[in-house]
This record gives structure tokens, sequence and C-alpha cells, in this order.
């Protein structure tokens, strides 16, 4: 088996983390490609090759990122783009996509009998369209797609439509679109919903509304978003899963639905999301 392993370096946990899933996937025979510029830090692992990204990517059977879910996501979009299942070992905080938790390694021989299940997750597809529908910018994303200020002192006024009919207005500081996945990140911070990655849903949270409507809106996965902002002063910002970012500027459109890819992770432990949950939850508490 080929594994190309994603790891967060700038965590201390994470390093000796990884260091322990180098040493379990090697003595396990597998072929272990790191990027390039983790060289230094992991010269003693002979029997390492390193890669570009994109080629180690490519050639490999498995995508493992260490870290937490921020790595994960960054790992993910090597992962969709050529269709590899990707595991998370947590070596952060919450990480409630994380398929394995740091002091857990030992259960990595379980890939090489393929002993897991996939957890297929939505994406996002969205575009930025200007005033003559010509597209700006384009990306998927597992957990959101925000539109925010910016450098703007004001807040936005947002439109929001599903299928081109108008759904509501918004005064605020921007607009989370989010995944099921998506839920227990920035817009669970914003007030919205916790809701299970199987749900077949669309989320909407404002941010720092100033309206009466500050509610988040669910909707059916199956339908097109727009949100335009009608007047729009020093601009707006539009980012991605926050690994990209393009400028919102006047007559411009952002148009949102369900990707046809899925990221698939790899779900080794039997717990369900609820029992994640309940456990990041609870350690959130303390």
């Amino acid at each position: 088996m080929v594994v190309f392993v994603v790891p967060n370096i700038t965590r201390d946990n994470a390093l000796s983390i990884t260091r322990r899933v180098l040493g379990e996937l090697t003595a396990l025979g597998c072929t272990v490609y790191l990027d390039t510029k983790m060289k230094e830090k992991f010269l003693d692992f002979e029997k390492v090759l390193f890669l570009s990204s994109v080629v180690a990517a490519k050639a490999s059977d498995v995508i493992i990122a260490v870290g937490g879910d921020g790595s994960l996501i960054y790992a993910s979009k090597y992962a969709v783009e050529n269709r590899k299942p990707l595991l998370g070992v947590n070596a952060g905080n919450l990480a409630f996509m994380a398929g394995l938790e740091g002091d857990e390694t030992h259960l990595l021989k379980r890939l090489l009998s393929a002993d897991y299940k996939l957890d297929k997750r939505v994406l996002l597809s969205v575009e930025l369209l200007d005033e003559n529908g010509i597209i700006k910018y384009s990306a998927n994303c597992l957990n959101d797609a925000v539109i925010l200020r910016g450098a703007n002192l004001h807040s936005l006024k947002l439109m929001l439509f599903k299928n081109d009919e108008k759904l509501n207005d918004y005064n605020a500081d921007g607009l989370i679109i989010s995944t099921p996945t998506g839920s227990t990140a920035y817009s669970l911070s914003a007030g919205g919903p916790v809701v299970e990655p199987a749900v077949e849903a669309i989320i909407i949270t404002p941010i720092c509304s100033h309206t009466m409507m500050s509610r988040s809106v669910v909707l059916r996965d199956d339908c097109e978003i727009t949100v335009k902002i009608p007047f729009l002063g020093d601009g707006a910002i539009l980012t991605c899963d926050s690994l990209g970012a393009a400028n919102i500027k006047k007559g411009y459109s952002v148009k949102i639905k369900k990707a046809n890819l899925t990221c698939d992770l790899i779900k080794i432990k039997e717990n369900s999301f609820m029992d994640v949950l309940l456990d990041k939850f609870s350690k959130r508490a303390l």
C-alpha cells in the first residue's frame, strides 16, 4: 500500500504523532510519501520517500492528514482531486472529522486489510460571477463558503435566493454557506445548528446579522443558492474552506450548489457521529 502523509508540523504534538504514524506504516511494509518540504524534519526515516504533494497524492492509495480539522481540510483537496480516501489522525483540539486519535496509530494496520468504512462527505461547488455572468473564481469546499465584509468598515447588505426565488435579505458582517460537515466549524461559532453529515442539506448562517432574521436557514441540498450584494462600497471577500480568497466587486454574485464530488473519509472505529459529537463537546466544556 502506498500512503501519502500530510502533517501539520506547526503543532508540537503533530510532529511526534507524525513520527509514530511513519513508524507504524513503514513497519507494516507500506510505501510512504511526504512532501519534499518535510525532508529536514524526517531525515532519520530512511524508508520514507519525499516527493511533491501533487505527485505523491496521485501515486498514493490512501492519504493521511495529521493535525486538526484544518489539516484534514487542507489534505482534502488532494484527496478529492485524485479520488483517494482520506484518514485524519487527530493532533489538534477537537477534530470532528478525524478517524483516529493520536494515541491510536496502532489501528493503522486495518488499512492494509481494508478493515474500514468510507464516510462520503458532500462538497459544495462555488462560483463567483461578474455582472456579465463570467466566472471569475470557482472552487469546491468540504466545510463552507464564506462571504465577508473584509476591509469594509460597514456591514454588508446581502440578498439570498434559492433557485432564483428571493429567500431573505441580510444586513450582516457576512454569510456562511456550509455543508453538514461544516456545521461544526465556522457556522457553529456563528450560532448555526449542528447537522449530522448524512443529512442532505445546506446550512446558511449570517455573521452578526443586524436584523430580526438572524437565525440560520437549513435547505435541501438539491437547490442552487445565489447571493447578491446590491450596494457594495469597499468590496467584500469570498473564501472557500479558508484555503483561498477572491474579491467580490460591484455587480458580482455568488452561486453555490452541491458538487458532483465527495470527500471519502476513512472510518476505522465503530463510533457514531453522535458519539464523536458528545465526546468533542464534553472536551470543549472543560
